[in-house]
């Protein structure tokens, strides 16, 4: 029956091995990635919409399931397929593809958009199941088969009909131990920084450097115009099952794709012209509507701080605060997500003088059911404005963020580029941005291999280690990036631009982030007021060893 299906919907999504009707989602480890899959899923089971919305303030099986059964038969939005379009000449780009390649403030050519993990194989590998591996993933996915160049000033996706994954090999078995991982260091900062020519090659390469018969390290570099963290969950995966079958001799079982990454670029770009995105449009140019300048920062006199140098700062809190930040949460029917992005709002605040403090965020750009298994740039960027004014309690601030964010996920659909003007210059929320990565890098696994991220002390401060990343600020003012991990702590970076931020507000706020984050964990009734005065309040001495700073 209904309640039947959606629960195992959930099972597969959570890992759980048994789901009660009344359980609740995110108590169960679920999170707002895990539930635009589920609405993705449902939609296409059910053949209604299903908007995240509504599983937001329905997170039991029972009341999904209640909501489902009352929509089918009156007359709710069908859920339709995207039309599959031809592939003669040049195709438009993505929301996401247009974003990066016209609006970023780092041009598309610049290897800032690489994208690059490594990993080290242990065992008996076999190199041609390894290179059919990543052709046939090239062969599924036209996004990797696809180069972006420009007809008449305007960027097109021009899909190759077939396509192979180029993979170099390097033998580095004769070389002295600490020769050889010099030289390993050398490959990978090397391929890190070659850009791709956009126009000429397909936007993905490798190379298998052999270190010893039984031990090579691949490494994978991807344009962000053709990949985002949920498509390294699809690449692995697929690695895994298509290694595993041409190893073994069997049939490779892979979900069917029933459309393509330009189909649902084109799909986008159809609807923004014929004017379905208009609603989604009106509600943007009202919520960003007088938006106050971009926010800037200083830290009070009396905070003496050594100011930040380089351009990251890793830090970690701990599983305590973290817990009860989550159970404040589930209380409040919110994500951790919403909950630190009203601390966030709390830290600006205090240090920009402002109780107007718009957020930008992104997400996965996924509730479609097509998206789900397709490789491709898919993220689209939201903001949340929090109103600080009237001295709410955190948890006021946290309902209150918990409706705005959940509006904007209504109005997803909509590009924020192509407001037309209506953020003024200077106005630009974009500069500061938070993100919560619960989209994991799963590890990649291949049939008789040990594998293990490689580590050479490079984007050591990057809250995914799996992929190895050299970090310059030139797309944010300031940005704050966190994630969960296994043992309940929240790893994080700061992310700033000096020549756009006072390094000795980043230095105070960096600081004083885990004690604003214990504070609101403690007594999360405590009014704003209160918690900004203790930000501004005078450092304790030696009060600096959560944080490490890199350039």
């Amino acid at each position: 029956d209904l309640e039947r299906a959606i629960a195992e919907s959930w099972r597969e999504l959570l890992g759980a091995p048994r789901i009660g009707a009344h359980d609740n989602f995110f108590e169960l480890g679920g999170h707002s990635l895990l539930l635009t899959k589920l609405a993705a899923q449902l939609s296409a089971a059910h053949g209604i919409d299903v908007p995240l919305r509504m599983l937001f303030e329905n997170l039991t099986v029972a009341r999904m399931a209640a909501w489902i059964d009352e929509h089918r038969g009156d007359g709710a939005a069908k859920a339709t397929a995207i039309p599959l379009i031809g592939r003669d000449g040049g195709l438009p780009l993505s929301f996401a593809q247009e974003e990066l390649y016209l609006h970023q403030p780092v041009p598309a050519h610049e290897p800032f958009h690489n994208v690059l993990t490594a990993v080290t194989l242990h065992g008996p590998l076999d190199e041609p199941a390894l290179r059919h591996t990543l052709d046939t993933v090239v062969r599924r996915h036209e996004a990797l088969r696809t180069r972006i160049a420009e007809r008449s000033g305007t960027p097109v996706q021009l899909v190759g009909d077939d396509g192979a994954w180029p993979l170099a090999v390097v033998d580095l078995r004769a070389h002295q131990p600490a020769a050889r991982q010099e030289e390993l260091r050398r490959i990978v900062s090397a391929e890190e920084r070659r850009p791709f020519r956009l126009a000429e090659e397909n936007l993905v390469r490798a190379t298998l450097v052999r270190l010893a018969d039984d031990e090579h390290v691949l490494v994978q570099v991807m344009h962000h115009l053709v990949t985002d963290n949920w498509s390294y969950g699809v690449l692995f995966d697929e690695m895994r099952e298509l290694y595993r079958a041409r190893v073994h001799g069997t049939g490779a079982r892979l979900p069917e794709l029933v459309a393509q990454f330009a189909d649902v670029a084109a799909w986008q770009q159809q609807r923004l012209a014929d004017g379905a995105l208009d609603a989604h449009l009106d509600h943007w140019r009202d919520r960003l509507a007088g938006l106050p300048p971009t926010l800037r920062f200083a830290a009070p006199g009396h905070q003496e701080v050594r100011p930040a140098t380089g351009s990251t700062a890793g830090f970690v809190i701990g599983a305590r605060p973290a817990t009860a930040l989550a159970d404040l949460g589930r209380h409040e029917g919110a994500t951790l997500f919403m909950v630190l992005l009203a601390a966030f709002g709390i830290l600006l605040s205090a240090y920009s003088g402002s109780d107007d403090i718009p957020v930008d965020f992104p997400v996965a750009g996924r509730e479609r059911p097509e998206t789900e298994h397709l490789i491709g740039y898919f993220v689209n960027h939201l903001v949340v404005r929090s109103d600080l004014t009237g001295n709410p309690t955190f948890r006021d601030l946290v309902r209150q963020v918990r409706e705005r964010t959940l509006s904007a996920y209504t109005h997803q659909d909509a590009p924020l580029w192509a407001l037309d003007g209506a953020v003024p210059e200077g106005h630009d929320p974009s500069g500061i941005s938070f993100n919560l990565l619960n989209a994991t890098v799963p590890a990649l696994e291949l049939a008789g291999l040990t594998t293990t991220p490689l580590h050479l002390d490079v984007g050591d401060d990057y809250v995914f280690p799996e992929v190895v990343a050299t970090f310059t600020a030139d797309a944010v003012d300031l940005a704050l990036i966190m994630r969960e991990e296994d043992a309940g702590t929240l790893r994080g970076m700061w992310l700033y631009d000096l020549k756009a931020v006072d390094a000795r507000a980043v230095a105070a706020m960096s600081r004083r982030w885990p004690h604003l984050i214990a504070a609101v964990a403690a007594a999360p009734d405590r009014p704003v007021g209160e918690l900004r005065q203790l930000l501004l309040a005078p450092l304790p001495a030696g009060d600096d060893a959560t944080t490490v700073e890199r350039g």
